[in-house]
Parts: C-alpha cells; structure tokens; sequence
C-alpha cells in the first residue's frame, strides 16, 4: 500500500489539528543522531570526535546541530568524484552532503536499514537514505526525482527539498522486493541481504509476490 501525500492538503491539516489541538499538546521525543566513525569523506575524520550530531523528529527529518554543520562542507572536490568514477551528478544536488550518521542505540539487526547515510542540506536538515548494497546514500531516481528513506520504520520516498512525496506501509523495501519482516545482512565486499518474509510490488506499490520467502528466494514475477 502506498500514500502520495498532497502538499496543499497536509498544509490544511497540519493546521487544523494545531487549532483543535492548542493546550492539549501531545510531546513526542526526538531521536538522537550520533555521528558515525566512517571516514568516506574528508571532513567525517572531524565529524568522528563529534558524539551527537542531533535529532530526528516524528517525521523522519534530521536537524543538525550547529557545532556539526560547522563540519560540513558542500562544495564538491576532486576525492568526490574519485569515489563515484561512474556516476553522473545531477543524482547528487549539490545543495545536498551525504554522510554518515546513525540513530543512537539503535539495534544491529536494523541499524544498516532505518539509518547509517543521510542527506543533509545546508540548512541542517536531512533524511536518511541508505544505499541498499553499500556505504553511501540512495541515488535519486532519474525519472521520478525521489530517494527512499524510512519514517517510523516504514519506507518512504522524498525530493530534493527532503519533502516526503510517498509513504509505504513496507518495513522493508528493495527494488521491488519488499518484506513484512526484515532480512538480516550479510557482509561482504558489497552487502548481501538473506532471510525475513519477502514478496514483490508492481510500479504502483501493490503485491504482486506474496510475502511469504526470504529475500534470496523471492521468485520472479
């Protein structure tokens, strides 16, 4: 099952309930974000004395903290280039950095697949977006202009302004495999997925393979 999410309409909402809901406030508490030890670019060797980076509120968007954001830079140079020979740019805004970050304490068992790379854009926000095979963050499709990431353990997808245009009820989404419980990965020169209830979608999100194989059987459609 798949939402595209109408921006006017949310906007609506999103008000609607901040006046029904004044002086009845539920807190919900963000989750930390501690910096991860991974030296893919040159400024993460600085980022590795820093501990919590930040938060990650209800919805899934990073805020940086400052003392981090004076870590990052955005301009793109040579090193950049050498670790993607083959791949074009334009996937990667230049508005946006990817590094690698991980949600404090979270699990082994899902910590390479709810956080572990996340765009960040020059303002402080970001979405995690991890490359299912690699370190690195997802590419942005060419044709629909999204990346994947995960709100509330659900996959998802956003633009290039981090705003989230399609929301999932799949805790695990692969291409077109998706799973109702979570494979286990395997390390090796590029990271290989076995196990969990797997199935496929179609273009539109919906199962067209049950979910009932680990991810390595999932038979073709």
């Amino acid at each position: 099952m798949t939402i595209r999410l109408n921006t006017t309409l949310c906007c609506f909402y999103t008000l609607l309930l901040a006046a029904c809901g004044a002086g009845n406030k539920v807190h919900v508490e963000a989750q930390i974000i501690d910096c991860a030890p991974i030296a893919l670019k040159v400024e993460v060797k600085a980022l590795e004395k820093q501990t919590a980076c930040g938060e990650m509120d209800s919805n899934g968007l990073i805020h940086i903290n400052a003392d981090t954001m004076k870590l990052i830079d955005f301009v793109f140079k040579e090193q950049d280039y050498r670790l993607y020979p083959n791949v074009e740019f334009d996937w990667h805004p230049e508005h946006l950095r990817c590094l690698p970050l991980y949600v404090s304490g979270e699990e082994t068992s899902t910590k390479y697949i709810y956080s572990g790379s996340a765009y960040i854009n020059r303002q402080g926000l970001g979405r995690f977006s991890n490359a299912p095979k690699s370190y690195g963050c997802n590419m942005f499709n060419q044709q629909s202009g999204l990346a994947q990431t995960y709100i509330n353990n659900k996959a998802a997808f956003f633009d290039k302004d981090l705003k989230v245009v399609i929301r999932t009820d799949y805790p695990f989404l692969y291409g077109d495999i998706v799973c109702s419980e979570l494979p286990q990965r395997e390390d090796i020169d590029h990271w290989e997925w076995f196990g969990g209830q797997c199935g496929r979608i179609d273009s539109d999100y919906n199962i067209v393979v049950p979910m009932k194989y680990p991810f390595e059987k999932v038979p073709k459609r």
